[in-house]
């Protein structure tokens, strides 16, 4: 490990407002460079994430890296279970003025014995842009790129809305809802969520859940007690009052 870099985990909870605000300064700085069309992220949402992992990817450890006590580089390692109880993963970020100073091996170094201590064989890590600095380390230290996705933003406010506003086809109608699913359209909304498995992923190791009426119901009961908010919006069969699509938004109630 670099002498000059110390790396401890941190629980963004009980994390002191100067370790917050570097955190924050390495991704305010990362996301600016690797990602130039993004909205601008503010610290309220940046250190909110941090607090509020990702739902479905299981526990979660989070580590900063220093140097001359200055927060230079973050890491988090997600730990899904189930049908992904193989896989670990991982989050990778180092501040573009700390970067080329070995500071993402030493981290990656100091977290493994974490990846080996859940028995996990394969470590993934998403959200890379291609041709940025992240690729050219991932790929240094073996890393292969198993899938790609392209990211699209829509700007709510210089668009036509009337675009979208739309009747369902005949023989189907829209059902929304906030929580929990209906009673009615429970099993058949869980049909609808497998269906997604079947879309390109390339040679990701990741799996998609396997939803049961069982399953959704834990979901929307741990998203209850995160104050996580999910709203759904369903298309029913008239004939048949079965979900055949769904889109699920998710987002904090409080």
């Amino acid at each position: 490990m670099d002498s000059h870099v110390e790396i401890d985990r941190i629980d963004p909870a009980s994390a002191d407002s100067s370790v917050l605000e570097g955190v924050y300064q390495v991704i305010s700085a990362s996301d600016q460079l690797d990602n130039p069309g993004a909205p601008a992220t503010t610290f309220a949402t940046a250190i909110g994430r941090l607090n509020d992992p990702q739902p479905n990817l299981g526990p979660v450890r989070r580590w900063v890296a220093r140097r001359d006590g200055r927060v230079v580089g973050l890491a988090a390692l997600y730990f899904p279970e189930a049908e992904n109880s193989h896989l670990s993963l991982l989050q990778l970020t180092v501040h573009p003025d700390a970067r080329r100073n070995h500071i993402g091996t030493a981290i990656l170094r100091a977290i493994t014995p974490e990846v080996r201590a859940h028995d996990r064989t394969v470590l993934e890590c998403w959200n890379i842009t291609k041709g940025s600095a992240g690729t050219s380390f991932a790929t240094a230290l073996g890393f292969e790129v198993v899938s790609t996705t392209v990211c699209q933003t829509l700007s709510i406010g210089d668009v036509d809305r009337s675009a979208w506003e739309v009747e369902p086809a005949a023989g189907y109608r829209l059902h929304t809802w906030h929580g929990a699913a209906p009673d009615e359209l429970v099993a058949s909304y869980a049909v609808a969520r497998r269906a997604i498995a079947d879309s390109p992923f390339g040679r990701s190791a990741l799996r998609f859940p396997a939803w049961t009426v069982d399953r959704v119901r834990e979901s929307e009961a741990e998203s209850r007690r995160r104050e996580i908010d999910h709203r759904v919006v369903a298309v029913v069969r008239e004939d048949s009052d079965q979900v055949v699509t769904a889109v699920v938004n998710a987002c904090m109630s409080r």
